[in-house]
C-alpha cells in the first residue's frame, strides 16, 4: 500500500499568511479611519445626558465614565462630568447643560427661582410648588431666601430643611454630597 497523505504545497500556506495579513491591516484602517470607540463613547455621553437631564447623578457620571474609557479626550464627557460633580450641591450648575441642550421647561423654572420673591410668603409658596413637582433642589433656593429674608421666621426653616432632606434622599447623588445636604 501505498501512503497518500497529502502534502500542503508552500505556495498555499503564503497565501493563507497573505489573507491573514490583509485582513488584519484591514482591520487597523477601519478602527483608525472610522473610529468605533469614539461613536459608542459618543453614545454613552448621550445616555448620560439622559440621566443628567433626570438629575440622576450618580448614573450620568458611571456613563461619562465610561465615555472616557473608551476615548479619553472626548471633550463634553468631561465637560459633562464637571457639571455632574457640581450640580450634585449646586443645582445652578445646570444651567449650561440645560442652555446646551435646549431644555427651556428647566431654564424656565431656573429663571424663576432666581427672580427674588418680594418677601417670604412668595419664597415659601415657590418653595412648596417646587417641592410638589419633585424638583427638591431647586426648592431650596427659595427656602433659602425666605429664612434670609426672615431668619425667625420657624416656617421657612422647617420648608429649607424639607427641602434638603428630600433632595439628599429622593435625588440620585453621591453619599458624600447626601450627607453634605442632610448636615447643613
Amino acid at each position: 500500500m501505498e501512503n497518500k497523505t497529502k502534502l500542503v504545497k508552500p505556495a498555499h500556506k503564503l497565501n493563507v499568511i497573505y489573507v491573514f495579513l490583509i485582513a488584519i491591516v484591514l482591520f487597523l484602517i477601519i478602527v483608525y479611519f472610522f473610529h468605533p470607540f469614539r461613536t459608542f463613547s459618543k453614545y454613552f455621553v448621550t445616555k448620560g445626558d439622559s440621566y443628567l437631564s433626570q438629575k440622576k447623578y450618580v448614573s450620568a457620571n458611571l456613563e461619562y465614565d465610561k465615555a472616557l474609557m473608551l476615548n479619553p479626550k472626548n471633550g463634553k464627557a468631561i465637560h459633562r462630568k464637571e457639571i455632574t460633580k457640581n450640580a450634585e450641591t449646586d443645582i445652578k450648575a445646570l444651567i449650561p447643560f440645560w442652555t446646551e441642550t435646549n431644555n427651556q421647561e428647566m431654564l424656565a423654572k431656573m429663571d424663576k427661582v432666581e427672580t427674588f420673591p418680594r418677601n417670604e410668603n412668595e419664597a415659601l409658596i415657590l418653595s412648596k410648588k417646587l417641592m410638589e413637582e419633585s424638583e427638591y433642589q431647586l426648592a431650596i433656593i427659595p427656602a433659602e431666601t425666605a429664612v434670609a429674608m426672615a431668619p425667625e421666621y420657624e416656617t421657612a426653616q422647617t420648608y429649607l430643611k424639607i427641602a434638603k432632606e428630600k433632595a439628599a434622599t429622593l435625588t440620585e447623588i453621591s453619599p458624600e454630597n447626601q450627607s453634605a445636604y442632610l448636615q447643613q
